[in-house]
């Protein structure tokens, strides 16, 4: 106690916080270090906070329950993780005010195939078309990228869309030349995405736009 405005209060676990008499009194005073968040996250100590970071802060939250609460309805999350880094806000949002877009989409499975991780590594984003085009690029339940059916004739045809406009890109007789056109007009996409958003995108996700593009696979 040095005042009624300068008070310190050390938690068990050695976190140090500063605090007034009035706050102290009324039983006010928090550890940012303890978990509040799906049993891990927590806000930590810095200059970041809930109130001054909202949307930072709402997306911190979602990936939480995304990854831990929210199963049951979203399946195809199970076995994603975060990494113990972003436990702390500070050190997510600090990742967030340096590579966040306004009115795009914070991504996991872009920059790295399969991964499972939600983390600085990982994770960057994306522009919400560029999201839906490598949604839409997994399997569907037939074993066949979407876009992609099976005619009675036995031929396989292929369409898509783009910006509100569905293409017919033909059909063929087999499903690897049916999966090739349909590379090819995503490819395609990609190449128009990239040439619009060029100077936005990180490093890595150019890196990784010009690989898939130019790839064979």
């Amino acid at each position: 106690y040095k005042g009624i405005y300068d008070i310190d209060v050390r938690f068990s676990d050695g976190t140090l916080v500063k605090t007034e008499s009035s706050i102290l009194t009324k039983g006010c005073v928090r550890n940012p270090n303890q978990p509040t968040i799906c049993g891990i996250g927590y806000s930590g100590i810095g200059k970041y906070s809930s109130k001054n970071n909202k949307k930072a802060y709402q997306a911190w939250r979602s990936i939480f329950f995304r990854c831990y609460e929210s199963l049951d309805s979203n399946p195809t999350y199970r076995g994603c993780y975060i990494s113990k880094a972003w436990y702390n806000f500070q050190n997510f949002a600090e990742w967030f005010e340096n590579n966040s877009v306004v009115g795009w989409e914070l991504d996991k499975d872009i920059l790295v195939p399969n991964n499972k991780e939600y983390g600085p590594e990982t994770c960057c984003f994306v522009p919400v078309e560029l999201n839906v085009l490598f949604r839409n690029k997994k399997k569907s339940n037939s074993n066949l990228p979407s876009g992609i059916a099976k005619l009675n004739s036995g031929r396989y045809q292929v369409n898509s869309s783009f910006r509100g406009t569905n293409i017919y890109l033909g059909s063929f007789d087999s499903v690897e030349d049916a999966q090739s056109a349909h590379k090819y007009f995503l490819k395609t996409k990609l190449c128009i995405l990239l040439d619009e958003h060029f100077e936005s995108m990180s490093d890595r996700l150019r890196r990784r736009l010009y690989h898939f593009i130019y790839s064979e696979d």
